[in-house]
């Protein structure tokens, strides 16, 4: 099972967090809120050293950062991601909105 943490009260948390429940995908869940000391452990910084989430830990070990990224990552090969040029296009203008 994959590990997500994420930001409860950020919307590019959320980004992810809906996908992967779109897709099915099970995941634990491990909630880093500002203040909780999550990012700045020694052991998430192993895991990420920009201390940033989202972060996805994959079953085998790697990891990966940046909402756009996981976001693109689980969405290949799916509804979520248009195979239509400007589609795809559109699909990244709205992931790229910040």
């Amino acid at each position: 099972m994959i590990t997500l943490y994420s930001m409860p009260s950020s919307g590019n948390s959320y980004k992810v967090r809906l996908l992967l429940h779109k897709l099915g995908i099970k995941f634990k869940h491990i909630a880093a809120e500002y203040g909780s000391g999550v990012t700045t452990s020694a052991a998430f910084r192993a895991l990420n050293p920009n201390g940033k989430v989202p972060l996805v830990v994959l079953e085998d070990g790697r990891t990966l950062a940046e909402s756009d990224a996981i976001l693109t990552y689980f969405g290949e090969g799916t509804r979520f991601v248009p195979q239509d040029k400007y589609a795809r296009a559109k699909m990244f203008e709205w992931m790229f909105f910040e």
